[in-house]
């Protein structure tokens, strides 16, 4: 409520308020007669000089200045104002009713006439029926929904009361965002320009919703239509909801961070749980300022399987978003598929010990990692389990050559380590589809008792060696080598992603189908070079399975969305019958330029998938935070009284009422002034 003038410059009228203090300094009527003698009057003048200096009769004066003060009041014309619509305005015939149903309508009220319709949604929906049903007969009847986006349930206006009970009855609860913009245009559609009313039932929640609409409400009324806004939400609102979740590194199995966002005006502590990808459930309370960010964290177990977990919060005010979806890289050792080119006589002469070591740093507590065979164990690897293969110093491999290259051609990670072993011939025909080089011989690099060629400082912008910009890069200076494979010919299609100080290729790389190869030209064990004698080699075996893809359980592209957002996935060269599976079931695709599109309607894990190979993509798909705040912005009301302020905003004149006053003020002097000047009966004796 606001105190407006119609005449403000008739303000100025107040400093009139000046002349009846300046006539109470200069001017004081005597109430008493008293006889003196001249000489008298000549002493005492000093004294009543300074007597009449100061200003008598406080009340009267008062009386005075308020009454000046309401004259000049009353000739600005002072009205109170505001927001409302005048109950004694006409009601059309013709109504379009536009019930918000996203998900911040989902809060929690105090319905005590309907225990059963507890949420904003619900009772918005109760009283919408309800002024249908007090419709005048012969009325005309229009139903918009504005959840996710604007549904007309009405193709044109309604003449049947039953019919539109029926449809209003049928919406439902949604978990998106709102499109009141796009709900009014679809109201005022229905009208045809010919009037009506549109009744708004909505929780006025989120920063973008209503400041946008001013423009529409314009047309509207330019059409001869009239808006009615239908506040439904909670006396104090209340919403706590999962902001963000991030996986990185730290004791243990590493640490999940998460922040949490209170909306709400009060402090509150609320309990996570934490789900990740293969059951593991994690609890701890959290405790949130008002409109605060709280920050926790929690510890991975030392393996877990990767994949999309989730952090669910106890709040019951709006529970439809208390989940929060998160992707989480396989943690601890993955299932790397071991093939021993040389098995030793002990376990230390063999030519993956070391490799078996840095796979497996914890021992027996990776019991997942690794799968050491023989080349006669080949026929283990199991695609559906083992996501990366190492062969080292494997002697003979034609036998195992057609499993490999479709391994890799299906989405499988391969490293090729070589030694004495290996045949150049052989391995160039055999992987010939999938080799990144043709190998050409053994080249020594020093004599005997020599260090050998150190390998060059990777380029760390490359995605295998990314993690190393933190530190530890100048390690890979100490690797020496006292016998590499040359190469023929690098082709177009390979990247060399280590080399030698003086140039000569060390590691190779060839994305072949939807997997991707690597060629390390040297051992993984001690008779070629000190690579795994070094401190780099634990963290470069580690990386090169993240890099091939054993860092999650299901592997593919890692993705966050939320729900109403187009999501667009590139698809492998090849890929046939991808299917997307969702929360709910299947989802449907299209397709366009080699890219999988899809916009999903519910919060919750997706896998895009083609038929016999592994994951393309995940998705971990999430509520809109902005529809999650359940702050009030802008008030539609307000909004509307700024494009139309005589039908929403109310007036009441305060003249009148101060003309009254200034009666009654002026009522008061008189009979102060009379009491004043009336002497009493002692001075009139004493006279």
């Amino acid at each position: 409520m606001s105190l407006g003038w119609l005449t403000p410059g008739a303000l100025f009228i107040g400093a009139l308020i000046l002349l009846p203090i300046l006539a109470h300094l200069i001017q004081r009527n005597p109430t008493r007669k008293i006889q003196f003698g001249a000489m008298m009057l000549l002493r005492k003048l000093p004294e009543v000089t300074k007597r009449r200096r100061k200003i008598q009769d406080w009340l009267l004066l008062l009386l005075r200045i308020l009454a000046i003060s309401a004259i000049a009041l009353v000739v600005t014309q002072p009205e109170l104002r505001w927001l409302g619509i005048d109950p004694n305005l006409p009601t059309a015939k013709t109504m379009v009713i536009v019930l918000d149903n996203s998900l911040s309508m989902n809060q929690k009220i105090s319905n005590p006439l309907f225990p059963a319709k507890n949420t904003a949604f619900l009772k918005a929906k109760e009283d919408a029926i309800e002024r249908i049903q007090n419709s005048p007969e012969g009325s005309k009847y229009g139903i918009v929904s504005v959840g996710e986006e604007a549904v007309g349930w009405t193709d044109e206006l309604l003449t049947d009361r039953s019919e539109a009970l029926a449809t209003l009855k049928d919406i439902q609860q949604t978990v998106g965002e709102t499109d009141l913009l796009g709900g009014i245009k679809l109201a005022r559609r229905l009208l045809l320009g010919e009037g009506g009313d549109v009744y708004v039932y909505t929780d006025e929640a989120g920063p973008n919703t209503i400041h946008v609409l001013k423009d529409e409400i314009q047309l509207l009324s330019d059409q001869k239509g009239s808006l009615y806004p239908q506040v439904v939400r909670p006396e104090e609102p209340q919403n706590v909801i999962v902001l963000s979740a991030k996986y990185g590194d730290g004791l243990e199995g590493g640490t999940l961070r998460y922040q949490l966002m209170n909306y709400g005006k009060e402090k509150k502590e609320v309990l996570c749980t934490t789900r990740l990808p293969d059951g593991t459930e994690i609890r701890n309370f959290v405790q949130t300022e008002p409109e605060g960010v709280a920050e926790n964290f929690i510890t991975v177990p030392r393996v877990a399987d990767g994949g999309i977990g989730s952090i669910q919060v106890e709040d019951s005010t709006l529970e439809l978003d208390n989940d929060f979806y998160f992707h989480l890289p396989r943690v601890g050792a993955s299932r790397v598929l071991v093939v021993d080119g040389e098995p030793g006589v002990t376990t230390i002469n063999s030519e993956v010990y070391f490799l078996e070591r840095a796979l497996a740093p914890f021992g027996a507590q990776n019991e997942t990692l690794p799968d050491v065979v023989g080349p006669s164990g080949i026929q283990t690897l199991d695609s559906e389990v083992h996501r990366v293969v190492f062969l080292a110093n494997v002697m003979e491999p034609a036998p195992i050559a057609a499993g490999m290259i479709d391994f890799v051609r299906n989405g499988g990670g391969l490293m090729i380590s070589l030694g004495n072993n290996v045949s150049a011939e052989r391995y160039n025909s055999s992987f010939a589809e999938i080799m990144p080089a043709k190998l050409r011989k053994i080249e020594s690099l020093a004599q005997s008792g020599e260090e050998g060629k150190a390998t060059a400082i990777p380029d760390l912008s490359q995605e295998l060696f990314s993690p190393f910009i933190r530190g530890g890069a100048l390690e890979f200076s100490s690797v020496r080598w006292r016998k590499i494979f040359s190469v023929q010919d690098v082709p177009a299609d390979t990247t060399v992603l280590l080399s030698l100080e003086n140039g000569m290729p060390l590691l190779l790389e060839k994305k072949v189908g939807k997997g991707r190869i690597l060629l390390l030209l040297g051992t993984v064990d001690h008779a070629w070079g000190n690579l795994p004698l070094q401190a780099i080699f634990m963290p470069v075996v580690q990386r090169i399975v993240t890099y091939l893809g054993g860092a999650s359980s299901l592997g593919g592209m890692r993705k966050m969305a939320t729900i109403g957002e187009l999501v667009e996935i590139d698809l492998p060269e090849g890929s046939t019958e991808v299917v997307l599976e969702g929360p709910k079931g299947s989802v449907g695709l299209r397709y366009n330029k080699g890219k999988a599109i899809f916009r999903p309607k519910h919060a919750g894990p997706y896998l895009l998938r083609s038929s016999g190979a592994p994951p393309i993509a995940q998705i971990a798909v999430n509520y809109s935070p902005e529809e999650s705040d359940i702050r009030v912005s802008d008030e539609l009301l307000a909004v509307a009284s700024e494009v139309v302020p005589d039908r929403y905003i109310q007036k009441a004149a305060l003249a009148p009422w101060l003309i009254w006053v200034v009666l009654v003020l002026f009522f008061l002097q008189a009979l102060l002034s009379f009491a004043k000047r009336t002497p009493t009966d002692g001075e009139n004796n004493e006279s």
